[in-house]
């Protein structure tokens, strides 16, 4: 389990930097609404794997957390190149999925070996993960429709530093 929580930390923690690509990506382009959102979101993905660090130490886990460079180069504004607004939330909606599935992952492993405190633990991450498929989702969505109507996002994006992460 220990394993497996630390790979989720660093899962976050890619999420995090992610998101800061994206911020870049979007002030490029002149959207400060969503560059504030990925960048508050930055912090909010940072803040999880911290809260998974925090019960690792707690448990007096050994394990450690890794960067690899492969990870950091990955994230890199480059990923966002030439891509349209809806590309780019789709690439975040695609990442919150994939964090879904390994956070449902671990709660399967943590009643397999029955670690009922990290099973316990684990519940208040799956609820997360829902609010913020269905968040990035939304806003997904929403960059679809507004991209066929030619330059309406513009109007969304100053209301980004307020809606719901």
């Amino acid at each position: 389990m220990a394993t497996l929580l630390v790979n989720q930390a660093n899962r976050e923690l890619d999420a995090s930097r992610m998101y800061l690509a994206m911020d870049m990506w979007f002030r490029f382009h002149d959207f400060p609404g969503s560059a504030s959102w990925c960048q508050t979101h930055s912090v909010e993905e940072r803040s999880h794997a911290m809260k998974i660090f925090d019960h690792l130490a707690l448990r007096q886990t050994e394990k450690v957390l890794s960067v690899s460079q492969e990870v950091l180069s990955d994230h890199g504004m480059e990923k966002f190149q030439n891509n349209r607004v809806s590309e780019v939330w789709k690439k975040a909606l695609d990442q919150e999925v994939q964090n879904s599935q390994e956070y449902f992952n671990m709660a399967k492993v943590a009643e397999e070996e029955s670690d009922y405190v990290s099973r316990e633990f684990l519940n208040w991450f799956l609820n997360e993960q829902l609010m913020e498929e269905n968040a990035v989702e939304d806003l997904y969505r929403k960059a679809i429709k507004l991209e066929k109507t030619g330059g309406l996002y513009v109007a969304i994006d100053k209301d980004m530093r307020v809606m719901d992460h």
